[in-house]
């Protein structure tokens, strides 16, 4: 019973999120398909629709396709199917669905495939809260529902508790993770067709969701609030559009990748090293070398040379001194924060004056070459 109670408890969080974004989603677009139809009946007139969701019903809103004006008979038929064939997957309701869409119209079909990557899209950014969420938990002692595929955990500090059991002392982990270094190696793969506005308003909703967690601690109005604002994303997702109508080049795909860099990696990786020194310092080891490369980042775009004859050495040497341009911006954020935290007041050593001297003649050399 309470290994029950746990497995309930560990996946009714995610099925509630899907719930609230479905729900908000197919809302938002009921609403919005009622201001349309209000203007075109009363010409000249302008509606406001107050987007009131404090009494929402969530449950009943995501599962409620009329009233919306993209939802079609034929496009309803299609959904509804699908949502029973995932409650209860069987022979004879696939073969509904197949039934349904060789009826449908290709307007139809289109309409119900971008509802369906939409409801997907929403199970992935829940999916990816409630595992960072599942995780939290774990941390805290809460659930030990924390298991992988291959029955381990995965957690640095469980992973170096497992090779103390196997033998391997303190030191020689320590050694071996001074040395160890991960390279991720970017590329502009054809798959990758999801924009880099829709990825940051996933990473929006994620942490929205995180907030949404918290709602304990929020009054009714706050808590109104950061449903609209989860609602508003929902609906801003739908409007924008989903692949890009132009092929980038060279250079704007080096730019997406940078993106990746910039939005994940430049905060991650940090985060990463704290992890392992935390797990180092519950062995009774220092602090990992300020020289250690646990993970080092690569790219081929801009720069690969397997026949693609969009690339040529002018354009490497562009997507290099963009590459160095927006590294120097993040940089210069860090050092501006830097500014205000160090806001102590004195002379540098004759050491790091030296440093810096010898570094601004660096960069001024580098300069002159690239120019």
């Amino acid at each position: 019973a309470n290994q029950s109670d746990e497995a309930r408890a560990r996946i009714e969080p995610l099925k509630d999120d899907l719930c609230m974004l479905r729900g908000l989603f197919l809302d938002a677009l009921r609403k919005g398909s009622s201001e349309i139809e209000k203007m075109r009946t009363v010409p000249g007139h302008l509606v406001y629709h107050s987007y009131d969701i404090r009494d929402l019903d969530f449950k009943s809103a995501s599962t409620n396709l009329d009233g919306i004006a993209q939802i079609t008979d034929g496009v309803k038929t299609i959904l509804r199917l699908s949502d029973e064939y995932a409650e209860e997957a069987c022979s004879n309701k696939f073969q509904q669905i197949c039934e349904a869409i060789s009826k449908s119209s290709f307007d139809d079909l289109k309409v119900a495939a971008r509802f369906c990557s939409e409801f997907l899209a929403q199970v992935n950014v829940a999916e990816r809260h409630h595992r960072y969420r599942r995780w939290r938990m774990y941390k805290r002692g809460e659930s030990g529902l924390m298991l992988f595929s291959d029955g381990q955990h995965h957690q640095a500090e469980d992973t170096v508790r497992q090779l103390e059991t196997q033998g391997f002392s303190p030191k020689q982990i320590y050694e071996a993770l001074c040395k160890q270094n991960l390279e991720l190696i970017l590329t502009a793969h054809p798959t990758q067709a999801t924009r880099r506005s829709i990825l940051r308003k996933y990473n929006i909703l994620d942490g929205l969701l995180e907030a949404h967690d918290d709602r304990s601690a929020l009054t009714p109005l706050q808590l109104e609030q950061l449903t609209m604002v989860l609602q508003q994303n929902t609906l801003s997702v739908w409007r924008t559009r989903p692949v890009r109508k132009m092929k980038p080049s060279p250079e704007e795909e080096a730019a997406y990748g940078l993106s990746v860099v910039e939005d994940t990696l430049w905060k991650s990786v940090p985060k990463h090293y704290r992890v392992i020194e935390d797990a180092l310092r519950k062995i009774g080891m220092p602090p990992l070398p300020l020289e250690s490369s646990l993970v080092t980042v690569g790219s081929w775009m801009g720069g690969d040379r397997d026949g693609n004859p969009f690339v040529t050495h002018a354009v490497t040497r562009r997507v290099i001194f963009g590459a160095h341009r927006r590294a120097c911006t993040l940089y210069l954020a860090e050092v501006e924060k830097l500014l205000w935290s160090l806001s102590m007041h004195s002379t540098c050593s004759k050491e790091l004056q030296a440093w810096i001297d010898d570094h601004e003649r660096a960069a001024a050399e580098r300069a002159r070459k690239m120019a």
